[in-house]
């Protein structure tokens, strides 16, 4: 892996998103059962909603990218602006990664969630193609990923600072912060 750290404010902005990057998606995802064409398009439209509903939130301006960019695949093929590789920014791709896991191994009402080793092999599989493969070799070299008897919810303030520091020290290419621009 090539590149510099994740900044000291990029892990700090790390421990909170999961709580705000998928802000506008709840009513939907709660829905037992597949979700139509139209449902789908709305779920798609969430990094966005998000996005302009933290825009008006003092002290919120940091998280803005990740919000919006959080679902953009490694590949191109994400929403909401079809970005690849790493000109999406670094703790957008590490909040995907951390999200798609939290996704899959979370019970929905139409679906139990995977097991902790079924979620890993899907996740080394989207790498590449959803997920930036160096966050996902972090991710899954984890210890408190990778050796987990039980799968409980991940995506939470410790789980994201556990993440965004492990790919700081495995040397993936930083992301720099608005503020740091600021400054």
């Amino acid at each position: 892996m090539v590149g510099l750290s994740i900044p000291f404010r990029g892990i700090q902005l790390l421990q909170t998103p999961g709580d705000h990057a998928n802000t506008s998606s709840f009513g939907v995802l709660q829905k037992a059962g597949r979700l139509t064409n139209e449902e789908f398009a709305l779920i798609q439209q969430h990094p966005t909603i998000g996005r302009r509903i933290l825009e008006g939130v003092q002290g919120f301006e940091d998280y803005l990218p990740i919000v919006e960019l959080h679902h953009e695949n490694w590949d191109g093929s994400g929403y909401p602006l079809g970005l690849r590789g790493e000109t999406v920014p670094l703790c957008a791709r590490i909040v995907h990664v951390a999200d798609v896991y939290d996704a899959i191994t979370s019970d929905r009402p139409y679906r139990l969630g995977m097991d902790n080793g079924e979620a890993l092999r899907l996740i080394e599989d989207s790498a590449g193609k959803q997920l930036d493969p160096s966050i996902v070799s972090v991710f899954v070299s984890l210890p408190e990923i990778r050796d987990r008897s039980h799968v409980t919810a991940w995506a939470d303030e410790t789980g994201f600072r556990q993440l965004s520091e492990a790919v700081s020290n495995a040397g993936v290419q930083a992301w720099q912060v608005s503020m740091e621009k600021q400054a």
